[in-house]
């Protein structure tokens, strides 16, 4: 073998395995990125007891236009609305929301969001909520009082290089006034957080003049999203196998 193959067999030889290295990095490095991306997940619920709510008037009036609605949404969906449910689930996650439509049968609702990442690169939320609406029109003075009993839920778990987010909240708005409880809860990177309220009650109470009419309304809302965080380090790691690969296609040329 004469020396000018030998030469270019050894240049062929050590770029095969600078390349090989180089990809060997990239792989590394996005696995660091993404490490434990696989466990998070995020979760929240809401619950109204429907036989406990509960609309006043120490006057003479009326409601009108009540109704329930519900609504879900989810990642690439769109909102959804319904009187009696509105539901969207997918592999990764779930949005519930559901009313009692009949008033003489009313039980508690469970409102449901649920939020979790298996893919690497993968970002989810769900969104639901769930109430009942309308006008109250007030006849003579008096004094307008809505309750209701609810229990709230919420977790949320992140590994390294993960994030998580969940909130549930339980509302009642006369006017523009508003009495709200609510979870809320973040959690990064290698951060735990679970709590519950049950069965706990929320009321709000508004003088009302002769001929007013106000808009009303009681909800739960439930919202949870996860997704992974690249971690710095293995940024870094990730530049340097672009750069070596850069380098290769440098010599080369």
């Amino acid at each position: 073998m004469n020396k000018s193959k030998k030469v270019t067999y050894m240049k062929i030889i050590k770029t095969t395995a600078i390349s090989g290295l180089a990809a060997l990095i990239l792989l590394f490095c996005a696995g660091l990125s993404f490490a434990g991306s696989y466990d998070l997940g995020a979760e929240a619920n809401a619950e109204i007891d429907w036989d406990t709510v509960s609309i006043t008037f120490t006057g003479t009036g009326g409601k009108s236009l009540a109704r329930f609605e519900s609504a879900a949404e989810m990642t690439g969906s769109q909102l959804k609305t319904d009187p009696l449910e509105a539901y969207y689930e997918s592999a990764s996650g779930c949005a519930w929301g559901e009313t009692n439509i009949n008033d003489s049968s009313m039980e508690y609702q469970d409102i449901y969001a649920a939020a979790d990442t298996f893919a690497p690169v993968s970002f989810e939320f769900g969104y639901a909520d769930a109430g009942y609406y309308g006008q109250y029109q007030a006849i003579t003075d008096g004094v307008l009082t809505i309750s209701m009993e609810y229990s709230l839920y919420a977790y949320a778990e992140a590994g390294t290089g993960e994030k998580a987010y969940a909130e549930a909240s339980a509302e009642i708005f006369i006017r523009d006034l508003t009495a709200e409880d609510f979870l809320m809860y973040y959690a990064m990177e290698d951060d735990f957080f679970e709590d519950e309220v049950r069965w706990e009650t929320l009321s709000l109470s508004v003088d009302l003049e002769a001929g007013e009419t106000v808009n009303f309304g009681l909800a739960a809302i439930v919202y949870a999203d996860a997704a992974p965080v690249p971690v710095p380090g293995a940024i870094f790691l990730l530049g340097s196998g672009v750069l070596v690969l850069a380098g290769i296609g440098k010599k080369r040329a």
